[in-house]
């Protein structure tokens, strides 16, 4: 799976979900915390049945992919179904994405959690403050690009110590609200290994 096929899935999904008028308010209160926020990315944890309906279920699904939660630790992670290879369980012969989902500001464990598994695909899902807020603090205005820079360091320090297919990409996909209580927007950026600087994608 490349990075454009899970953009491409991602905003088709988010479209899709935000045109439908009703939609708007829940989603715009589901953001407001990380509870709810998470349980409308990834569910209820623990619980298979809400799955289903929760968005990145819905992403994996587009994509044409087996979809699973809480993998082994891992958030989300999409597969082909076959070949399974151990009988009795799901044991995909690797995975097409690995996602790791990250409300606060903790983005380095996931970051960690993604560089530790081996896939064609990583992507990391996390948010920037709201442009409000950054316009208000120095801190909140310079916060991504010192996670940025942060997540480009570790890359480089596991590839050193332990190269990585040259296959393998990171997406991150940041959301973040122009102002509070508005609909979150989405910025797409990922991982040049070349220089290990993240860089925006048009």
């Amino acid at each position: 799976m490349t990075p454009a096929e899970f953009r491409k899935a991602f905003n088709d999904t988010w479209s899709e979900r935000v045109g439908v008028h009703e939609n708007l308010n829940a989603i715009v209160e589901a953001y407001q915390q990380n509870t709810t926020w998470t349980r409308f990315m990834l569910g209820t944890r623990g619980e298979q049945s809400d799955f289903k309906d929760c968005f990145l279920y819905a992403v994996g699904k587009r994509t044409g992919r087996s979809v699973d939660r809480e993998y082994y630790s891992l958030d989300a992670v999409f597969y082909d179904s076959k070949p399974n290879l151990v009988d009795g369980g799901t044991y995909p012969a690797g995975f097409k994405a690995i996602i790791e989902h990250e409300n606060g500001e903790r983005v380095e464990e996931e970051m960690w959690k993604l560089l530790m598994w081996r896939g064609p695909l990583k992507v990391l899902i996390f948010y920037d403050y709201c442009d409000d807020a950054k316009l208000q603090s120095e801190t909140k205005s310079a916060w991504l690009a010192g996670k940025f820079e942060t997540l480009g360091r570790m890359a480089e320090t596991i590839h050193q110590r332990w190269p990585e297919g040259t296959g393998s990409e990171y997406l991150f996909v940041v959301g973040s609200q122009s102002e509070a209580r508005q609909i979150p927007q989405w910025r797409y950026f990922r991982l040049c290994q070349s220089c290990w600087k993240v860089v925006g994608l048009v």
